[in-house]
């Protein structure tokens, strides 16, 4: 059947005469339309996260291009509260007033408190912390905490990277890390007991994930220190620092050896730092992504901790441990982008 240019002859179009003066009168907001809408049923499309609201979708069943979204419920609570670092220069190394190398980090979000025993028991259904609220290295405490609050510790690098990935999950997010080329931890095996494992230290992070991951070493100093508003920022080389995290007394700020009384304290009970972070300097160590150096196979800690002097809790001080390392001493907190 031939057909004339712009008109279809009207024994085929008999039957569609009303859609095509439809078409004439379509508006729609999506995109250049040339029908009214003949909407399907609503649908879910894409679930809650932290991040959004759980979305439902319709399709108008004349043009599967044009559709209208609404959201449904409200966002996901999640576990973890975090402050937002703005983007900027600082100098990383840096320690107080002198010294370093100059650093841009782009902007992310980072943990307000470390990671707690009870939000590693939520995502993990264990609690490996060697503190429980009654007990100090030397033996039992003077003082009662709620254990709930206490930073988990006696977790590995490796440990860390699995609980990431569940969160993720738990949050609605895209996993950060891949191993074994999945990002299920179910996939990757037991946690190392050692280090220098080849899997494992060949971890990727997915390009684009928004999901939780270790924050790198220049993320964790730059967030330390107070990013953008640290005290005096300028965002040149000769922007000073407090020596610890939100002060140059480390009695403000931080757990160390000489108040600590040999254990660990729930977190935010010392002053936060420019940012609204607390416990950056002192009460335990925290991972961060980057190996000691590239021929290391050691992972860098910082903040150092409850059972460590006042030099080594200073923001600048950098320290390492084995990927498959556990301490009482040894925690994290975790950042996305």
């Amino acid at each position: 059947m031939k057909r004339t240019k712009g008109l279809w002859p009207l024994a085929v179009i008999g039957g569609l005469a009303s859609l095509a003066l439809a078409f004439a009168a379509c508006d729609n907001g999506n995109k250049d339309s040339t029908h009214a809408h003949d909407w399907g049923d609503w649908t879910a499309h894409s679930p809650a996260s932290i991040l959004s609201a759980a979305k439902e979708r319709r399709i108008c069943k004349l043009d599967g291009s044009h559709f209208e979204e609404q959201d449904v419920g409200g966002k996901l609570a999640g576990l973890i509260t975090t402050v937002e670092v703005a983007s900027g220069f600082f100098m990383y190394g840096r320690d107080g007033e002198s010294g370093g190398e100059p650093e841009t980090v782009a902007s992310f979000h980072i943990g307000k408190y470390a990671v707690t025993q009870a939000q590693w028991q939520e995502v993990m259904d264990n609690n490996p912390s060697y503190f429980n609220g009654t007990n100090a290295w030397n033996g039992a405490a003077t003082e009662t905490f709620n254990r709930n609050n206490l930073p988990v510790e006696q977790v590995s690098w490796y440990d860390a990277l699995v609980f990431a990935n569940r969160l993720s999950v738990k949050d609605g997010l895209d996993p950060a890390y891949r191993i074994k080329g999945s990002v299920d931890p179910a996939d990757w095996g037991d946690v190392p007991s050692s280090a220098n494992d080849a899997d494992w230290d060949a971890v990727e992070i997915v390009p684009g994930a928004n999901g939780w991951r270790l924050p790198s070493e220049r993320q964790w100093e730059f967030a330390a220190k107070g990013g953008t508003l640290s005290a005096g920022y300028s965002g040149a080389a000769t922007d000073r620092y407090f020596l610890y995290s939100g002060s140059n007394n480390v009695e403000d700020v931080a757990w160390y050896w000489d108040n600590s009384n040999g254990r660990t304290h729930e977190v935010g009970k010392k002053g936060a730092n420019e940012l609204g972070l607390y416990d950056m300097s002192g009460n335990v160590w925290e991972w961060c992504q980057d190996r000691w150096s590239s021929e290391s196979a050691y992972r860098v800690v910082r903040g150092g901790s409850w059972s460590y002097s006042a030099g080594v809790v200073r923001s600048a001080f950098r320290g390492s441990y084995s990927p498959s390392d556990r301490g009482s001493f040894v925690g994290f907190r975790l950042a996305r982008p």
